[in-house]
């Protein structure tokens, strides 16, 4: 028998656009629901949903990118060295756009977000 549902990522997978979009989708959910209760909990679900996604976008700030990596997201980053003290040296790059090289032990750390 045909599998007739999309397969979707699990959570932990999902990236906090996917999850914006699946809040989003229950939004549009509890506008068309029936009763209160419904319309309630769907609208709780969609809150949970964008909670978990400022979540995990909080998380992926912090991450440090190694040198010749992709950047995850746009933005300005720093060379930091293995202990966390700037380096002095900072780039604009875009999503996807592979980060600088540098010296062993140091990584570029995102400090502002187009």
């Amino acid at each position: 028998m045909a599998n007739l549902t999309p397969e979707r990522k699990s959570l932990a997978e999902s990236t906090v656009e996917e999850l914006l979009q699946i809040a989003d989708e229950f939004d549009a959910m509890a506008a068309r629901a029936s009763t209160q209760d419904a319309r309630h909990a769907l609208e709780r679900l969609g809150a949970r949903f964008r909670i978990f996604a400022a979540g995990r976008a909080a998380r992926r700030r912090n991450e440090p990118v190694a040198p010749g990596a992709p950047a995850p997201t746009a933005g300005t980053y720093e060379l930091r060295n293995i202990f966390g003290t700037r380096a002095g040296d900072s780039v604009q790059v875009r999503k996807g756009e592979l980060m600088p090289r540098a010296a062993r032990a140091f990584s570029w750390h995102q400090v502002e977000y187009l």
